[in-house]
């Protein structure tokens, strides 16, 4: 993955509580390996909720609404989990992409960019009310300036349902750990 919205989450009383349990009941490396597949079945979780509700529709969106209109679907179905590490009751993993447009809509996008010399079809343009038609022609090389908002579409899928869908997902782990179905 090269761009990814990083998740950190500190276990709560409860998950700590069953992870304990594990603990002394299983050993310390079941115990956190049970932890990294709840990790793990989260961050699949999130990544299709991220797909289901912020990747899907037909855009363009206004930015408040922290989604991302599609055509083609390649972001939403190149978006994976990372795999997960534990270090002293933190369990950390991302979700990225390897879309190189990813991070101008996640993180926003303010720069000039060069656009190389290429040719444009012949189409038809609605101008002021009247279709004119706009001949083949070629463009030279130019720089242009993009100014892309920020929507985050990820991050907000994180903020809204991380804490809870990992929540669930470790404690199942833990608890199928625990009672070794």
């Amino acid at each position: 993955m090269s761009l990814r919205a990083d998740i950190t989450i500190k276990q709560d009383e409860s998950v700590g509580e069953v992870l304990n349990l594990l603990r002394l009941k299983r050993g310390e490396k079941r115990a956190v390996r049970a932890f990294l597949r709840g990790a793990d079945a989260g961050g699949s979780q999130l990544v299709g909720l991220a797909q289901k509700e912020r990747l899907r529709g037909e855009g363009p969106f206004p930015v408040r609404d922290k989604k991302l209109g599609v055509q083609t679907r390649r972001l939403s179905r190149s978006l994976r989990s990372s795999k997960p590490k534990y270090s002293g009751g933190v369990v950390s993993l991302g979700i990225g992409t390897n879309v190189k447009y990813f991070g101008g809509h996640e993180f926003g996008l303010r720069k000039k960019v060069s656009v190389p010399a290429h040719k444009v079809k012949a189409h038809v343009k609605n101008f002021r009310g009247k279709q004119v038609a706009i001949p083949a022609h070629s463009r030279k090389y130019h720089n242009r300036q993009m100014d892309i908002p920020k929507r985050e579409p990820v991050a907000t899928t994180i903020r809204k349902h991380g804490v809870r869908v990992m929540g669930v997902e470790i404690e199942k782990a833990l608890i199928k750990e625990i009672t070794n179905r």
